[in-house]
């Protein structure tokens, strides 16, 4: 977790040291998720490291009290309304 705030997010050490604290840092800047490829601009994210409610001992990543992951996609949906893409859906049925 820690190696991925340094290499991908791009956290400075100082920032990743607080993390490790528990306390929420708020940041502004752009971040990069592998997911879509691209940096997501915040001007004020809080990022926390937060325990996982079903497995003791695990953390995960937050922003803004959801999960990096969520975040990302959130941000990513916000980028496409933005443009006027719609999200497409996929129809997961069978065809007979």
């Amino acid at each position: 977790m820690i190696d991925f705030c340094r290499n991908t997010l791009k956290l400075s050490e100082r920032v990743i040291q607080e993390l490790c604290k528990l306390k929420k840092v708020r940041l502004k800047g752009d971040f990069y998720s592998l997911e879509f490829n691209r940096k997501f601009r915040d001007e004020g994210a809080a990022f926390s490291f937060e325990e996982d409610k079903d497995r003791k001992g695990y953390y995960h990543i937050c922003v803004n009290d959801i999960p990096l992951v969520q975040w990302f996609r959130q941000k990513a949906n916000e980028w496409r309304n933005g443009l006027g893409i719609t999200p497409t859906r996929h129809d997961k049925g069978l065809k007979i």
